[in-house]
Formats: C-alpha cells, structure tokens, sequence
C-alpha cells in the first residue's frame, strides 16, 4: 500500500518559487538579489529547506550528460520561475532575530588545528574532506553561496564534495583557490603559496585582487590535475610544473616533494614534521632545491646536502641543526 502523503499545492508553489531562486543565484547575479533571496529563506523556515532541495536536484543534474536525459527530463531543468517576486524591503534582513535564524542554520567559523608531528582527518558538513599536516591551522565557514576556507598556517588536503552552486573556496597568505568538485593541496611556506591537483581542476587567484599586490603582478592560472602552481612572494608571480597527480597526498605517506622551491621553504615543511629544529644561514635560504625529503631519513637527506649544495652542516644538539656556507665557515 502506498502510504505517502501527497504533496500540498502551498509546498508545490514553495519549491515552485526555490526553483526560481536557484536558476537565478546560479547565473551573474548583483547583492540586490542576493539580499532578495535571504529575505525570502527568512520569512518561513520551510523556504529554505525547499531551497536546499531543489539545490540537491540541480546539484544532481550538473553532473549528467544532457544527451542521455528524456525529452521529458530535458524539459524539467526549465525551471518554472515565479510571475511575481517577493516585495521585501531590504530593511527585512535588519528585524531581530533574522540574523540569528541565520546563523543557527549556518554556524559560526569552525577551526581546526594540529601540533608539530600531529595529523588531522575531518569531514566537513558538506561531505567534502579534509587532511591537515602538522602545525597547521584552518578556519571553515559554509554560507548559502559558498564554503570558505581560510588556510592560516601551514598545509591542507581537500577532497571537495562537488556543488556547483556553491564554490569552495581557500584563501591562504597571497591566494585564492577557488574549486567546486575537485582534490588538491594547499602549502604556505615562507616564499610562498603551492597548489597541487590531484583530481579536477581549480582556479588560483593572487591575492593582489584585494590589494595584497600590484593587480598586473600575476594572472589567473587554471590548475588541472597533475598540475602544481607556485606562487613567490618575492618575484609576485606563478609558475607551473608537470608533476604525478598523488604527489598532492605524498605528504600522508611520510614523503615531501619539492619543485625548485628555496631551502627556506623546504627546511620549514621539515620543522613542520620532525623533532628537529633546523635553520638555515638567510645568504643560502633561496637556494633553489628539486627532490624529495622521506621524513623517516630526515637525516639522510641532511648528511647529502653538502654533496649537492656547498654548505655544511652542523649539529649544535638538542636536535639543533644549522645550514651555512661552507664559503662562510672557512673565512670565519
């Protein structure tokens, strides 16, 4: 026997009119409507609960192959829009307790944080998940129109549950990645951003746009997978390299890779991990380095960097290492 209920004519031309908001906040759209649209999920709380429905079916149908849809299913994504708009004034969004209701059903900023030597693995309340390495820390807010992230410090991995209607966005010291289906990996070190893909494709912004840096500086890079963009403080500008898509996740299997990034970057993802505390003399830190670092051999990778960089290495104890110029050393 079919016990279910039918749908009511007031819940039909509720999703009705939910339909209409997500055609609309998915194409261009100016603060006005966006102030429209959040009058209207303030008003009863069952609009905004037909919204993230009808968000679910669109969601749904952006993965599908339009060629392999019915006429008849073809013909649902034209989506009905209401004859008449909502006349809220803008002062709606002023009345106590709207933004309350708001902020209850979209919480406060999440932060997660590790330790040196500490991991991390969460699932985030979008399905999307996320790696965190040692002493790092994140702070997530999920809104209506976006899931933002803020990398404050150190590196995260993003397995990103796909919403085209809502980016997932990363702002770390001077990007900006911006995904809405997509795996990679976010480092800040002290020369700079890396971001590499390991699934999809992302969109990395300079932060120049909100006037970190000049807004010639650099360009937007498109990242697909198998792509890692670094972007330098110093020369304020991107550079690209081909590298294996799993080299975004390297650092979970205890190996760190590097891409001509400085000995300054390299020695700080190592501090990050290890019960070493190395430094390095500032006249050498930009030296550039391409390998990889096995963070069980830290110190394998130390006893071969006078064979390929001229420096030496010395060991001040109390797991205190210190990186100089051999150049330097002498003349001292």
């Amino acid at each position: 026997m079919n016990t279910a209920k039918p749908i009511s004519a007031d819940n039909i031309a509720r999703l009705g009119e939910a339909s209409g908001w997500v055609q609309q906040l998915s194409e261009p759209h100016d603060q006005h409507l966006v102030n429209r649209w959040m009058a209207w999920c303030a008003a009863d709380p069952r609009n905004i609960q037909a919204f993230e429905s009808m968000q679910g079916v669109w969601d749904g149908f952006a993965g599908v192959d339009p060629g392999t849809l019915s006429t008849t299913t073809r013909a649902a994504r034209r989506v009905w829009r209401p004859a008449t708009w909502m006349r809220v004034a803008a002062g709606v969004l002023l009345v106590a307790g709207v933004g309350g209701w708001l902020a209850q059903r979209y919480p406060q900023v999440q932060e997660f944080h590790t330790s040196p030597g500490e991991r991390l693995s969460e699932t985030l309340a979008d399905g999307s998940h996320l790696d965190l390495a040692p002493d790092s820390v994140v702070r997530i807010r999920f809104v209506p129109l976006r899931r933002e992230v803020q990398l404050e410090r150190g590196q995260a991995f993003f397995a990103v549950s796909r919403s085209p209607l809502r980016p997932f966005v990363v702002r770390a010291e001077d990007v900006t990645v911006t995904a809405v289906g997509s795996a990679f990996d976010v480092r800040a070190g002290a020369s700079g951003t890396v971001v590499t893909v390991s699934e999809g494709s992302v969109n990395v912004t300079p932060r120049s746009r909100d006037g970190g840096y000049p807004a010639d500086a650099a360009q937007d890079v498109r990242a697909g997978v198998g792509q890692r963009v670094m972007f330098s403080m110093v020369a304020q500008r991107f550079s690209t390299a081909a590298v294996d898509p799993v080299a975004a996740e390297s650092w979970r299997r205890g190996v760190l890779p590097f891409v001509g990034e400085s000995l300054e970057n390299v020695v700080g993802e190592i501090n990050r991990y290890s019960a070493l505390k190395i430094d390095i003399a500032p006249g050498f830190s930009q030296t550039r380095f391409t390998g990889t670092v096995s963070l069980g051999h830290v110190e394998d990778w130390l006893n071969a960097l006078p064979q390929i960089f001229s420096v030496e290495v010395i060991d001040r104890g109390s797991n205190d290492i210190h990186i100089q110029s051999r150049v330097i050393h002498d003349v001292g």
